[in-house]
């Protein structure tokens, strides 16, 4: 594989919290830019904790490259530009007075002009359908709402790797569908992280399952969705979706 091609580079990452729980055992992993990865595991299988360490939230024993960077401390404005991440709850991500100010915290830490930053907040905003919500406040907003706000806040920044943390969880199909469409409409390196399946199998391409701080599985999202078996040994079962996502397979072999 050709390391210019290459977004997300993970050699021999371990990961331990302080009260000596192992998150992350070992692992390896390589992703090309412009895949679009889901990452799916029970609660506990080191799926956030991994993520984390994706822009220097975290920091384990390995190495992580990012278009052949190495994640570390000397570097992490560059990383955090190059690696967004959108985290399960909007909440997290939204502490300013107005939409306005959200979205354009992350442009102006990286030193952009202020008529730069207008630019990149007002497209950014047009992008995801909140073109007129710039003077409201993100806290009187709706959860689909805070949700899209979120994004933007990542997405004005244009990183080339996004990462989603449960991006379609506490939101009704409605939202859901449209929510997906507007991520499939990224034009960068996607990691979502779901229990979702009908999501996971719409918008990626390639499927991996953690399970006790490994890589259980990695290959076609339609290939291991429709293994009930190899679910069910990593605590995961989705039975009435693997017999769809069975017969798809089916149609496309």
């Amino acid at each position: 594989m050709n390391s210019e091609n290459i977004a997300i580079q993970i050699n021999d990452l371990h990961y331990a919290y302080p009260d000596g729980n192992t998150a992350l055992n070992g692992i390896n992993l390589s992703i090309k830019e412009n895949e679009n990865i889901a990452l799916i595991g029970h609660n506990g299988a080191g799926k956030s904790t991994l993520i984390l360490h994706l822009n220097g939230i975290l920091s384990g024993s390995g190495t992580i490259r990012i278009f052949n960077m190495e994640v570390n401390k000397g570097n992490l404005k560059e990383i955090r530009r190059t690696v967004g991440i959108v985290f399960q709850d909007p909440e997290d991500q939204l502490f300013c007075p107005t939409v306005y100010e959200d979205v354009a915290f992350g442009p102006r830490n990286m030193g952009m002009s202020e008529n730069e930053v207008d630019k990149r907040v007002k497209e950014t905003l047009s992008n995801l359908g909140l073109t007129g919500f710039e003077k409201r406040s993100a806290h009187h907003l709706s959860f689909g709402e805070k949700k899209r706000v979120s994004i933007a806040t990542v997405l004005s920044m244009s990183p080339r790797i996004m990462v989603f943390d449960e991006p379609t969880a506490n939101l009704d199909p409605a939202a859901q569908q449209a929510l997906m469409e507007t991520i499939k409409s990224f034009n960068c390196t996607k990691i979502i992280v779901t229990q979702d399946m009908p999501a996971a199998a719409e918008l990626c391409e390639r499927l991996i399952i953690m399970n006790k701080g490994v890589i259980a599985a990695d290959g076609k999202t339609l290939d291991i969705l429709s293994n009930d078996e190899l679910l069910t040994q990593n605590g995961l079962s989705f039975k009435h979706y693997c017999k769809i996502c069975k017969i798809i397979s089916g149609m496309k072999s």
